[in-house]
C-alpha cells in the first residue's frame, strides 16, 4: 500500500531519522499540495511512464540547501534529480535552471538530497536561491509508479540528517576536449559588435484575419490522477483584493495590481505558444513589458518576447527565436519584466495564451514597434 498511518510514519522516522529537523513549508508555496502537508497520510502517486514531477513553486525566492523526501515504505522512489531555476539574490531575476542535487540507488523510503550549483566539484556552494524546483523521478522499489508523501526543505545552516541509504550515481558520459596551449605570446581579443536585425512582418488587413482575436483560456481543471493543473501566477500584489491569480481567471473585472517589476506564470507541464495577449485596465496599462521563457532545449531562460510603446490597454506579444523569427516556443515557465506602465502601478486584468494553430489579430494600436516592424536586439 502506499498510504502510511502517522503512527507507521512516526515509527519509520524515529528508527533511522531521529536527529533530523523536519521544517515546515507555511504558506506560499504550490505544487502536488499532498507533499507539503507534513501529512504521511496523504501522497501523490504519478506512473513511471509519465515521467514524473513534482513540482515546487514558491511566492519569493528561498535559499535551500536541500530536501529529505519521504515516500511510501511499500514503494518508495529510489532514483530521483531535482533541479532549479536559480535567481540573482540581488534582483530576483531568473537566469538559468539546472541540476542540484541527484539520489541514486536508494533502499528505504526516507532520503536526503543535497544541493550544489553548477560550479567544479572544488568549488561547489552547498545552497541555491530559487523558487522553482523540480524533482523528477526515474525509479521506484515497484518499477511502476513514483509516490512522494513528503518533501521537506532543508535550510542553510540546518543540522543536516544522513540516512545512508543510497548508492553513488554514474558519472555523466562526457567527449574529450581540445584545450588549446597557452602561450607567451599574446594577441587581442576582438569584441563583436551588438547588432539589431530587422524583421518586416506582413501587416494584418480585414480581409485576411478576423475583426477579433480569439481569446483562450489558460488549460486547467484536473488531470486523469486526479490532481489540479497549473498554471500559477506568482507575483507581489499591493493588496489583497487584487491578487496574481487574477491576471489567469479569465474574468477582465478582476486584475492584479503588482507592487513589483517582475512576475511569473508557472505551468506543471509544457505546451507550444505563439505568444500572448495582455489585457490592462483602462488607465492603468502596461506600456513596456518583456518576456523570458523556459527553453526546453537550452535548459536557460531565454528573450521571447516584448512590448514597446503600446498606446492601449489591450496588446499583443508575439514570440521571437533567438534570431528574431516568429516562432512557435515550447514552455512551461514565464517570466515577465514590466518597463512602464500608465499611472505607475500596472494592473493586469488578463493574460491570454495563444495556443500553435491560433489565428493571431494584431490590436489596432499597442503595436510592439512600428506597424508591419518589429526590432530585435540580439546582444
Amino acid at each position: 500500500m502506499s498510504l502510511l498511518s502517522s503512527a507507521t510514519a512516526l515509527l519509520l522516522l524515529s528508527g533511522s531519522a531521529a536527529a533530523q529537523q523536519l521544517n515546515s513549508w507555511g504558506r506560499g508555496v504550490f505544487g502536488y499540495s499532498q507533499t507539503f502537508d507534513a501529512d504521511p497520510s496523504t501522497y501523490a502517486e504519478i506512473a513511471l511512464s509519465t515521467g514524473p514531477r513534482y513540482s515546487v513553486l514558491l511566492n519569493s525566492g528561498q535559499t535551500f540547501a536541500g530536501f529529505y523526501i519521504q515516500s511510501s515504505s511499500d514503494n518508495f522512489i529510489t532514483d530521483y534529480t531535482v533541479s532549479a531555476v536559480l535567481k540573482r539574490a540581488t534582483d530576483g531575476v531568473a537566469y538559468k535552471q539546472i541540476t542540484v542535487g541527484k539520489v541514486c540507488g536508494a533502499t528505504s523510503n526516507f532520503t536526503r538530497v543535497l544541493f550544489y550549483n553548477d560550479a567544479p566539484d572544488s568549488l561547489r556552494y552547498p545552497a541555491v536561491y530559487s523558487d522553482v524546483l523540480f524533482v523528477e523521478v526515474t525509479g521506484s522499489s515497484s518499477g511502476t509508479t513514483a509516490i512522494i508523501n513528503d518533501i521537506y526543505p532543508i535550510y542553510a545552516n540546518d543540522p543536516v540528517f544522513d540516512p545512508s541509504n543510497t548508492g553513488p550515481c554514474a558519472a555523466p558520459t562526457t567527449s574529450s576536449v581540445v584545450v588549446p596551449t597557452s602561450t607567451s605570446t599574446s594577441s587581442a581579443v576582438v569584441t563583436p559588435t551588438p547588432t539589431v536585425t530587422t524583421v518586416t512582418l506582413p501587416v494584418p488587413t480585414s480581409t485576411d484575419v478576423p475583426a477579433t482575436p480569439t481569446l483562450n483560456p489558460w488549460k486547467s481543471g484536473k488531470d486523469p490522477r486526479g490532481f489540479s493543473l497549473f498554471p500559477f501566477a506568482i507575483g507581489n500584489s499591493i493588496d489583497a483584493d487584487h491578487p496574481a491569480d487574477a491576471m489567469i481567471d479569465f474574468n477582465e473585472t478582476t486584475y492584479f495590481a503588482s507592487s513589483s517589476s517582475t512576475f511569473s506564470l508557472l505551468l506543471n507541464d509544457k505546451d507550444s505558444y505563439q505568444g500572448l495577449y495582455i489585457k490592462s485596465v483602462p488607465g492603468s496599462y502596461i506600456t513596456d513589458i518583456s518576456l523570458k521563457v523556459f527553453n526546453q532545449t537550452s535548459v536557460t531562460t531565454e528573450p521571447a518576447g516584448a512590448v514597446t510603446g503600446a498606446a492601449s490597454d489591450f496588446v499583443l506579444m508575439r514570440f521571437h527565436d533567438h534570431l528574431g523569427n516568429l516562432a512557435t516556443i515550447e514552455t512551461d515557465q514565464f517570466y515577465f519584466t514590466v518597463g512602464g506602465a500608465v499611472g505607475g502601478t500596472p494592473k493586469i486584468a488578463e493574460i491570454y495564451p495563444i495556443y500553435a494553430g491560433d489565428v493571431i489579430v494584431e490590436p489596432a494600436v499597442g503595436l510592439q514597434a512600428a506597424p508591419g516592424v518589429v526590432t530585435v536586439d540580439l546582444t
